[in-house]
């Protein structure tokens, strides 16, 4: 068969939900906004943004985007940490 997706956020409400004509389909399947994060990429997610504020704060960024922006940082001028 044919499969569409769309979102139904703002017609599928908190209050509604229950009886929301869509979750009396049985070709609709409707899971939450975060459906498709497993606990092992949280984890992982977590880690390396931890691992980032932390090198940040010993004066050490890493994975910098815009490397020139911590060029002109004012924290840089004043002797602490970009």
């Amino acid at each position: 068969g044919r499969s569409t997706s769309f979102r139904a956020h703002r017609s599928v409400t908190a209050r509604s939900s229950a009886r929301h004509p869509l979750l009396a389909l049985d070709n609709v399947v409707c899971t939450p906004h975060l459906g498709y994060v497993e606990r092992g990429q949280l984890e992982n997610m977590f880690r390396t943004i931890f691992d980032q504020i932390l090198a940040y704060a010993d004066g050490k960024p890493i994975n910098v985007v815009n490397p020139a922006a911590l060029e002109n940082h004012p924290a840089r001028s004043a002797g602490t940490p970009p």
